[in-house]
């Protein structure tokens, strides 16, 4: 296709990282016709390497710009400068309440096509809840399409009579890459030293939102109980050092796996016995419903929403009720063991990526999404 005729999309994110959006970003343009397609990733901080690659690999152009807390104004001028240079016809900007900030630049840029995209399910409290709301507010006005990845996370940015209008874009997935394989776990297993172990599992960046220092008090309570346990977590962010220190504090340093960044975690899936999510808020998400996929049981913070449990082996616990409840699923998760093939159910669900990608793809080209 002739270079004209093609559409340039830029794809605006927080950072290139392993987090759960630039992994959807990157699923679904993965399984787009390139040939249609300029595409362009646009980052407010350093990209990871890896990700980097992956996303160069699939045929985008990557930019750094500098960061909207360190220079508001310089970094709105260079979203412009790139926006204009490369002729964007469509903006499509995953920050969720800083949306905004990308589609009014984009606006004076003269893109005609910019959407908002709520990844999370989160608001401010106290003093914060009016600067939110306004955030909120500045964020569908200045798009001229709202994403979400689940009504919760609509509802949340745009609220409920503008979630209405919201296309839901899911978080799906390979459902094949996904497919528990017996023959993978034992490989993990013995690779990772974790043979005969009962293997707690987590993915997630070191952040507040993912709540890693109840999750490790979780593992100490547990692990108190059942010395062969493991708890595997995998991810870089601010926190991980942190992180470690509070695993030696807690005792349980020689029994947690601290994984870097991987674009191996289907294997991992195999190799653990359950996931464990107690995130202070999320949207949709993502490592929740691959981990259904392989056939693991998932116990979820009940902030998240129900959206995300694919079968009955999905559990919600309130994060008030301490690591006590939290260590009695665990053994019930654990006593139950795997689920089954979830394959029919991810498509029933719309969250099988072969068939969600040629929506976007419809969309980017028509406007409609069906």
């Amino acid at each position: 296709m002739d270079d004209a005729a093609r559409r340039t999309v830029a794809q605006v994110v927080s950072g290139l990282g392993s987090g759960g959006a630039e992994m959807v970003v990157y699923r679904y343009v993965s399984h787009m016709d390139s040939a249609h397609y300029n595409w362009i990733c646009i980052s407010y901080a350093e990209p990871e390497p890896r990700m980097r690659h992956m996303y160069e690999a699939a045929g985008f152009r990557v930019y750094c710009i500098t960061s909207k807390r360190k220079n508001l104004l310089k970094s709105c001028m260079e979203l412009w400068r790139i926006l204009r240079e490369n002729h964007v016809q469509i903006v499509h900007a995953h920050m969720t309440q800083m949306n905004f900030v990308a589609n009014l630049t984009a606006m004076t840029a003269g893109v005609k096509i910019r959407i908002s995209h709520s990844h999370a399910a989160v608001g401010g409290k106290g003093a914060a809840r009016p600067v939110y709301w306004l955030y909120k507010k500045l964020s569908t006005w200045t798009a001229t399409a709202r994403f979400a990845c689940s009504e919760k996370a609509a509802c949340s940015l745009f609220g409920k009579k503008g979630a209405k209008s919201a296309i839901i874009m899911n978080n799906a997935l390979d459902c094949e890459a996904f497919r528990f394989d017996a023959e993978v776990r034992e490989q993990m297993r013995r690779a990772q030293g974790l043979e005969g172990c009962r293997v707690i599992g987590h993915v997630g960046r070191f952040i507040d939102q993912k709540n890693h220092d109840f999750l490790l008090r979780i593992f100490a309570e547990y692990h108190k109980q059942d010395a062969n346990s493991r708890l595997v977590l995998i991810g870089g962010g601010p926190l991980l050092e942190q992180m470690r220190e509070l695993a030696v504090q807690l005792g349980v340093e020689g029994s947690v796996l601290f994984v870097p960044p991987t674009g191996e975690v289907n294997r991992w899936y195999m190799a653990m016995d359950v996931l464990v999510l107690p995130s202070l808020f999320e949207g949709m998400p993502l490592v929740a419903l691959e981990a259904q996929a392989a056939g693991l049981p998932v116990i979820l913070s009940s902030v998240i929403t129900r959206e995300a449990a694919l079968s009955e082996k999905a559990r919600f616990v309130a994060l008030e009720d301490g690591p006590t409840a939290w260590c009695a699923h665990i053994r019930a998760a654990l006593s139950e063991g795997r689920g089954k093939d979830l394959r029919a159910e991810l498509q029933h669900r719309h969250l099988d990526i072969m068939q969600e990608a040629s929506k976007l793809d419809r969309f980017y080209q028509t406007g409609i999404w069906e």
